[in-house]
């Protein structure tokens, strides 16, 4: 947990965003714990999109879980960051989930 305070931090630091204003999507969130620390430092949205259904079921009330097909819901350039960790070499298209996110992110915002 504490290795992802500290992520959650850097990446604000890196996009010289305020937690209480950044909305991220973590994308292969599995256990959303991630998500949680985000969250707890107080990102103004935590998004995440996984498969499993334990994710579903660990999230909590607070962190929105989507699966891949379900990103078309999210309006354009409404999310500040876009996060893939261990993620894209275990996809069949992952240049469809990275336009599908970039779509998403707002100019200026990380992925």
């Amino acid at each position: 947990r504490q290795y992802y305070r500290g992520h959650a931090a850097d990446l604000l630091q890196r996009g010289r965003m305020q937690a209480s204003q950044t909305a991220i999507l973590d994308y292969g969130c599995s256990y959303p714990v991630f998500l949680q620390e985000a969250k707890a430092s107080g990102y103004r949205r935590t998004v995440g999109v996984d498969y499993a259904e334990e994710t579903f079921a660990s999230a909590g009330a607070d962190i929105e879980i989507l699966r891949p097909d379900q990103l078309h819901q999210l309006p354009d350039a409404s999310l500040d960051i876009a996060r893939f960790s261990h993620t894209l070499e275990h996809l069949i298209n992952p240049i469809a989930a990275l336009r599908d996110c970039v779509r998403l992110v707002r100019r200026g915002g990380l992925v």
